[in-house]
């Protein structure tokens, strides 16, 4: 069966509020804000992954077609496709969160992670230990132990579970592929290299975002570059400095240095066409 992809090309820029940096998330065609602790949701909503309940929040993140944020009393609210139980289970008190395809992964107070949703490749079956950071992705995840060391569960497509060793600062998840950062900034990534998502540019980064077949990175003086599949324009990111990028599945977005939201390549579903409410 042949699988057609269209793809729109769009560069959508939302202004500034007064105050609070804005966080992102992106889906595989949806995209999420936080800002002052609200969840501002748009795209694809065929399965309610863009109507985020009420609430306020401190930390959001997005899987394929399900949405997850934790409020403000540390308890975790999901929203969107539950056909593997995605959205529902993770009870008690969270600090950080991720979403991947099908599944999502939290650490809880405690520093341990729990994970819910499909399990086909064991990519819920978290290890014990105290964690710092978690990072899903389409099939596998990972986790950032509290000696920084890597952990990597689930599917083993193209290595994915092939961990490198030493400590890191930093760790990131696309569907298919993993980053880390160190002390100093500098790559590592592994998996599926089949577009160059894992041959990042010889630079010093402050931080990173997958997607589902690229990367890109913020360096330390502010530039934005991305690498691996751009046929949706995902890897062409503005001339401008830019604080922090987001990657979906096939387009990306950022928050620059006054704070506006801008985002670019796969639009089909409006993804990338950043909405202006609560502009005053």
């Amino acid at each position: 069966m042949m699988v057609m992809f269209i793809f729109l090309l769009s560069f959508s820029c939302r202004p500034a509020d007064d105050g609070e940096e804005p966080s992102l998330s992106l889906g595989n065609s949806h995209t999420c804000s936080l800002m002052q602790g609200e969840v501002d949701c748009w795209g694809l909503n065929n399965s309610n992954q863009s109507m985020p309940p009420e609430g306020e929040f401190i930390d959001i993140d997005l899987g394929a077609y399900h949405s997850c944020a934790i409020q403000l009393n540390q308890e975790i609210s999901c929203w969107g496709l539950n056909a593997s139980g995605q959205t529902t289970g993770l009870n008690g008190l969270y600090t950080t969160l991720s979403a991947g395809g099908n599944h999502t992964c939290a650490i809880d107070v405690q520093g341990r992670v729990q994970c819910i949703g499909a399990n086909q490749d064991g990519q819920t079956e978290a290890p014990t230990g105290m964690f710092i950071q978690v990072a899903t992705g389409a099939g596998h995840s990972c986790a950032l132990d509290s000696e920084r060391l890597v952990h990597c569960w689930g599917s083993n497509f193209d290595g994915l579970l092939h961990v490198p060793m030493g400590s890191f600062e930093k760790l990131y998840a696309g569907d298919y592929h993993n980053c880390v950062l160190d002390d100093v900034g500098r790559v590592l990534c592994w998996g599926s290299n089949i577009y160059g998502q894992l041959d990042a540019p010889d630079f010093r980064f402050e931080s990173l975002a997958l997607g589902a077949f690229h990367s890109c990175g913020v360096t330390n003086d502010h530039r934005a570059l991305c690498w691996g599949w751009n046929d949706a324009g995902q890897g062409d990111p503005p001339l401008i400095p830019w604080k922090h990028l987001y990657s979906g599945g096939y387009h990306t977005c950022g928050v620059n240095d006054i704070d506006e939201i801008y985002c670019w390549g796969d639009n089909a579903s409006a993804q990338a066409d950043v909405p202006t409410f609560g502009i005053q």
